[in-house]
């Protein structure tokens, strides 16, 4: 959100004086805090192609991000999915709003595939975060719970 922009306008208190020098610089910091301040929560529609074959919209209960400087933050949460055979180790979840990343490895998360519970790390490529057991292990077929928070880097 950006904050209101006011010029200066009364250097000695006569309010008649100011100066084109104080509002540069006045302006300089208001673009600076703007800056720093993080967008809007934008959710993200359901699209099969963000997601691996066999999950549905009924199955992703939040799916939203936000943008601050060049770090995305990214909330994602799917609950009793399947995995496709072959099972994989790896399932991918497209970063959302065109965005990318130089990539990064991380224990962003918590994931249920029906014989543990445990953290799992997360993988990212361009445009990919991906859910990895721990072990490296291939997922259950059902059900497959993964829940994460991202914070993300931008390119």
């Amino acid at each position: 959100m950006a904050i209101t922009r006011t010029p200066i306008v009364d250097d000695d208190g006569t309010g008649t004086t100011g100066t084109v020098i104080d509002n540069a610089w006045k302006t300089e910091l208001y673009n600076q805090i703007d800056g720093l301040a993080g967008g809007p929560w934008t959710d993200v529609p359901f699209n099969p192609a963000n997601f691996w074959s066999d999950v549905t919209a009924a199955m992703v209960s939040i799916n939203r991000y936000m943008v601050m400087n060049k770090t995305m933050f990214w909330v994602v949460q799917v609950a009793n999915a399947t995995v496709p055979n072959p099972l994989s180790p790896y399932l991918p979840f497209v970063i959302p709003g065109g965005l990318q990343t130089a990539g990064m490895v991380g224990p962003l998360a918590r994931a249920f595939d029906g014989t543990e519970q445990t953290g799992y790390y997360f993988t990212l490529a361009p445009n990919t975060l991906g859910a990895i057991k721990s072990s490296s292990a291939n997922w259950t077929a059902y059900p497959i719970y993964v829940y994460f928070s991202a914070i993300i880097p931008l390119l």
